[in-house]
């Protein structure tokens, strides 16, 4: 079963947002696979059915709680639940883009969803790796597809950002996460992709900072650190309220033992609340929308 719940940032309480979704089935699902459909109030997540092992689209209407998508995809699951993908909204016209693999150690595949109809369309497939932790987002004022994919460099890997035209699935252009993006959402008032960044000070030593991505330059930099010696982060959840200026993530302090739900000035980068998570319940799937 799935069910949405509604988070409160200040003491990180949930509240259910309607009934469990028996209509899912015995769903599995991967950290942070999943993102909003602004315009129409859809929370999606990709979830592999227990029962016969397919992996499906889900839908859930932000107001009700309820399924309105049930899209089975043309993917399987394969080392784990999770392994390979990626899920993205256009805010531009609701199409939902998923990467993920056909069958065991194939190609991974850009697959687009289309809002209206649920056709979905193969656009492209690539040779890299969606590894653990990459980072994915829409651009609608540049419209680019973001993806990043990990590359072998001499036995290496590092992890460089694809910029994608969505309609086509043709590449644009590629780039080297430089700043350590770590987590990536479109900033509204800036116009630039913006999120949790890692500098290194010594072989021992990091700094969080804040870092943005400029679609029409596609020029990455780190304009802020983050207050406070946090060090992991907790997935790639980083989702930001763009009116008050806010970005939410779970991250541990160096040392500690229990994840911080924090609220980040996005201006700033200050601490502008936190709760330690010793005991509570950690969401699985983050995403934040203004104007419910």
């Amino acid at each position: 079963m799935v069910q949405l719940f509604s988070v409160n940032a200040s003491d990180a309480s949930f509240n259910p947002v309607g009934p469990p979704n028996q209509a899912a089935g015995q769903s599995i699902m991967a950290q942070q696979l999943s993102d909003i459909d602004e315009v129409n109030k859809i929370f999606y997540v990709l979830s592999l059915n227990s029962t016969n092992n397919r992996v499906y689209l889900l839908g859930m209407s932000l107001k009700s709680g309820e399924i309105v998508r049930n899209i089975l995809l043309p993917i399987v699951e394969t080392y784990w639940v999770g392994f390979g993908q990626s899920l993205v909204v256009n805010q531009n016209n609701g199409d939902v883009y998923v990467v993920g693999q056909e069958s065991m150690n194939a190609k991974f595949v850009l697959l687009s969803i289309n809002y209206e109809t649920s056709q979905i369309t193969k656009l492209n497939e690539m040779q890299e790796l969606i590894a653990i932790g990459s980072i994915c987002g829409f651009d609608p004022k540049n419209n680019i597809l973001w993806l990043e994919f990990a590359k072998n460099r001499s036995g290496v890997a590092e992890y460089d950002l694809y910029a994608f035209e969505p309609k086509s699935g043709k590449l644009i252009t590629t780039i080297v996460n430089t700043e350590l993006m770590q987590t990536m959402e479109f900033d509204r008032k800036t116009g630039v992709m913006i999120g949790i960044g890692l500098k290194q000070l010594s072989k021992t030593a990091f700094q969080r900072t804040i870092v943005t991505l400029d679609g029409s330059t596609f020029k990455m930099k780190t304009i802020l650190n983050v207050q406070g010696n946090y060090v992991e982060l907790n997935d790639i959840m980083g989702p930001i309220d763009y009116v008050n200026r806010i970005l939410y993530c779970l991250m541990r302090p160096a040392a500690a033992k229990v994840f911080d739900f924090l609220m980040i000035d996005l201006d700033s980068g200050a601490i502008l609340n936190k709760v330690n998570m010793l005991g509570k319940r950690t969401p699985w799937n983050l995403q934040f929308l203004n104007n419910l």
